[in-house]
This record gives C-alpha cells, sequence and structure tokens, in this order.
C-alpha cells in the first residue's frame, strides 16, 4: 500500500516482558518495517499482570471453541488497536 502512495497507513506490534533473558517482542524487525514503508507505527507492550484477566474476555469473543497459544495476545492487541483506528 505505501508503495501504491498510501501514505499516514498505521502499523501495529506487539511484545511482551523478557523472560529469563528471552525477548518478548519483535520490535526490532518491525522498526525496520515501519521505516521503510513509512508507516504510523505503534509498539504495544503489554505487561504479563495483563494476560490472565484477558483470557474470560479472549475466549468470549472467538467465534468458535479453539486452542491457540496467541488467542489471548491478539485479544488484547486488537482492543489497543481499536484506541487508535
Amino acid at each position: 500500500l505505501a508503495e501504491a502512495g498510501q501514505h499516514g497507513l498505521k502499523t501495529f506490534s506487539i511484545g511482551f516482558e523478557s523472560v529469563n533473558g528471552v525477548a518478548g517482542d519483535e520490535f526490532k524487525y518491525s522498526d525496520v518495517i515501519a521505516r521503510r514503508f513509512d508507516t504510523d507505527h505503534h509498539q504495544i507492550r503489554i505487561d504479563t499482570a495483563r494476560m490472565l484477566p484477558a483470557l474470560d474476555g479472549a475466549i468470549a469473543a472467538m467465534s468458535e471453541p479453539m486452542v491457540s497459544h496467541d488467542c489471548v495476545a491478539f485479544y488484547l492487541l486488537s482492543q489497543e488497536v481499536a484506541k487508535h483506528v
């Protein structure tokens, strides 16, 4: 879209607290892409304390029962993105 002339495109990436020295985000990669395409990029940091309380809402938002390690993360990401669009 950016290469086709779309400007002000909003992009988002989500990150979590590091655990045992392992990074909980890929912001260095999303920053490269955001700079390359000149997007209005937002890094969303989610602290661990928000994960478990969001579980019920994430399950309720599913269109069908399923198991995925990232469903809570996408639920929280969606909540934050909704504040910007």
